[in-house]
């Protein structure tokens, strides 16, 4: 039996990684703040780690690109690294005939770890690239808000304010994204979808999302009061 987190033409947010070769290294995610919700035992020695990577749905380019890369970084399978792959099921038996245990029984999946409150991250410079082919229309809204909600975590914003100054997190946050290379068009659709109520009570929208993005420009190597970590913590 086997399933997955479903959000229509878009990823749900999670993302799964198959270690069919050996154990889901969980000590090593959790070190990089890559926490997964939940391990599962395919059979002996083989495990599946599924990990939230957004609060909200994200392009499918988006989580693929992540997918890989995760993959790649714990020695996962890279053909099970894209958006929707299919995990299998706790509770039910893997019926692959080579995973067959000694008895003739096919093994149990079961569930070894999880931490439901649990969101793994990736590394920022993955985090903020923009998806491999730009979308158009509200079908970017999504991904900007997710991209701008990542921003707050690495930038603790919400933590030492818990109430913010949105015009306030909107600089810092385009500060953030310019530092990984983004472009400014790119980094004002990340403010204009993701910033949280916008356009709020601005009455030239455009006019505030050019003005934060030019001053966030202007001091992109100004050392923050509050550096950000390159890995938002994930829960667990």
């Amino acid at each position: 039996m086997y399933f997955r987190p479903h959000a229509g033409a878009d990823s749900a947010g999670y993302l799964l990684l198959d270690f069919d070769a050996g154990p889901c290294p969980l000590a090593d995610l959790r070190a990089a703040h890559h926490t997964p919700c939940i391990v599962v035992e395919t059979s002996p020695g083989r495990q599946q780690a599924w990990l939230r990577v957004s609060t909200q749905t994200v392009s499918p380019s988006w989580a693929t690109a992540v997918a890989r890369g995760l993959a790649a970084r714990y020695g996962a399978d890279p053909a099970s690294a894209e958006w929707r792959h299919l995990g299998r099921l706790a509770g039910f038996t893997n019926r692959k005939s080579a995973r067959l245990q000694n008895n003739r029984l096919p093994p149990w999946v079961r569930v070894i770890w999880h931490c439901a409150d649990a969101l793994a991250t990736i590394d920022s410079c993955v985090a903020c690239r923009p998806p491999v082919q730009p979308l158009a229309g509200q079908s970017r809204m999504p991904q900007a808000s997710a991209l701008y909600q990542q921003c707050l975590h690495a930038l603790r914003l919400r933590q030492r304010f818990p109430e913010p100054d949105w015009s306030i997190a909107d600089y810092r946050v385009a500060r953030f994204l310019l530092q990984q290379h983004l472009a400014a068009a790119q980094v004002a659709e990340v403010l204009k979808h993701g910033s949280p109520g916008f356009p709020r009570s601005h009455p030239n929208p455009d006019d505030y999302l050019g003005r934060t993005v030019r001053a966030a420009a202007a001091n992109l190597h100004r050392d923050p009061a509050f550096p950000a970590r390159s890995l938002p913590r994930g829960e667990g």
